[in-house]
């Protein structure tokens, strides 16, 4: 959410509506992750890593903390997952459109 704000500032969608779409995908996206036994970095990139003609993702740290989780983060992915992320963005991308600016 505190990441989103820039951008919903930007493109004139800063208000409460707004930000509850948002938290509702972000939760969304954490409960599918946690059904599956995954992280949600772990589900952002195995789906990240499942678009066609992406090979790979650069993905960096900011401590050591973090650095050793990153060996953790390359997980196969479903179809079916796949399809759930796709279903959940495409759903915010049209409860977004639907707001007028």
């Amino acid at each position: 959410m505190v990441l989103s704000a820039p951008y919903l500032r930007k493109i004139r969608h800063n208000y409460g509506e707004v930000h509850a779409i948002v938290l509702f995908t972000t939760v969304g996206m954490m409960v599918l992750a946690s059904a599956n036994n995954l992280t949600c970095p772990q589900l952002c990139l195995g789906v990240l890593l499942r678009t066609p003609g992406l090979t790979g993702c650069i993905v960096g740290s900011r401590n050591a903390r973090q650095g050793a989780t990153i060996a953790s983060l390359g997980v196969d992915i479903s179809d079916e997952l796949v399809a759930a992320v796709s279903a959940i963005t495409a759903r915010l991308r049209h409860d977004l459109g639907a707001i007028p600016a």
